[in-house]
């Protein structure tokens, strides 16, 4: 079985809790790419940004496994400009996906009553822009430390854990063998964190945070993860984004 996860340091953790068949399968690439590889037929099982489905509502969903986030622990941070009472654009950098073009937009129209123009920052962020970060980038030098959890201000938008990244795959039977071979994620990962996070070869403040946030990180689905993709996935349509409610394929 062909697996593709994005490169950040919440797939890497998950990638250490599954069964070696699983572990030993996976690549790592952009998360912008893993959806086209499932297109083209280069994988058959994937990790991607729960608004690809916008896109590719045609995907199996395991309701087993995701990423999900609810507090200070995020992969992406919003940075703001110093000073500022009101701002019209955002500049997206790292490692974008469909969750931060399009959630972004819905966030700030829903909690801040603000209708932004989004914008693909191609250089290095600039600290006179008001950013959103996505991916290991935040974890370098502490950077994260100046910014706000985009995964916090959207799971205080829901009210429900924000669903960051999913397993998909354009075969039922793929989803139905990988569920199968899937037990008790959240607590082998509990149990082994300090042996995981000394694996990643992180700088010391963000072995700490992560440390001290982990309870607000979720692998496993439950009902309030389903809930949580569900209302992620219907914003778009009440936002105009999308012209069709998208029916979940779970598995």
């Amino acid at each position: 079985m062909r697996i593709v996860f994005p490169q950040n340091i919440f797939s890497k953790i998950l990638s250490f809790a599954l069964p070696e068949e699983f572990r030993r399968n996976i690549s790592f690439q952009d998360v912008s790419l893993i959806s086209r590889e499932l297109e083209k037929g280069n994988a058959d099982l994937a990790l991607v940004p729960s608004c690809d489905l916008v896109k590719h509502p045609e995907l199996f969903i395991s309701k087993k496994i995701a990423i999900s986030f609810d507090g200070q622990l995020s992969s992406s941070y919003l940075y703001f400009v110093p000073g500022q009472n009101s701002f019209t654009d955002l500049f997206l950098s790292g490692e974008v996906s469909a969750n931060e073009i399009i959630l972004s937009k819905i966030l700030f129209a829903e909690r801040y009553s603000s209708d932004i123009n989004v914008h693909l920052e191609t250089g290095k962020p600039d600290d006179q822009k008001n950013c959103l970060i996505s991916g290991n980038v935040n974890f370098s030098q502490g950077k994260f430390l100046r910014g706000l959890s985009f995964a916090d201000e959207l799971s205080t938008m829901i009210f429900l854990p924000y669903v960051n990244f999913i397993i998909v795959s354009r075969e039922e039977r793929m989803i139905e063998a990988f569920n199968k071979s899937i037990s008790n994620i959240d607590k082998w990962v509990d149990d082994n964190v300090d042996a995981i996070i000394e694996k990643l070869q992180l700088e010391l403040p963000t072995v700490n945070f992560i440390k001290e946030n982990f309870n607000s990180v979720y692998f496993e689905m439950t009902e309030n993860e389903i809930d949580s993709l569900s209302e992620l996935i219907r914003l778009p349509f009440y936002h105009g984004i999308v012209d069709e409610l998208i029916d979940l394929k779970l598995v």
